[in-house]
């Protein structure tokens, strides 16, 4: 009876003893939670100071008020331009602009496919 109760005794202050250590390693994980959280705050607020001269933010959509000057070939036509470009004796290719939208993009191994899309 003693032995068993010795037992009981010794269970209980391990028990407690994990109490404790679990209390303690809550307490420094959330001191050290709130540590990282003040560095993030310092950071923020050092790039808010720096960012307020900045050239960079929030930009209007671009909805085509500048112009480009610049040639788009429709999807179509690209095959029968190098088709051209081959029976003119070019070597290499002929690099042309394209106004699209990427529909689907495909990946096999090393290789990446854009299905583009003409119509917006």
């Amino acid at each position: 009876s003693g032995d068993r109760k010795a037992r009981k005794d010794l269970q209980k202050k391990q028990k407690e003893a994990e109490k404790l250590a679990k209390k303690f390693q809550k307490e420094k994980r959330q001191e050290e939670q709130s540590k990282s959280e003040e560095r993030l705050r310092r950071r923020l607020s050092i790039l808010r100071v720096n960012s307020e001269n900045a050239t960079h933010g929030t930009y209007n959509m671009i909805q085509s008020e500048g112009r480009t000057y610049r040639t788009f070939t429709p999807i179509a036509n690209v095959r029968q331009l190098d088709s051209e470009s081959n029976a003119e004796g070019a070597k290499g290719s002929i690099p042309v602009w394209i106004r699209a939208r990427v529909h689907r993009i495909r990946s096999a191994g090393k290789l990446c496919f854009l299905v583009l899309r003409s119509g917006f």
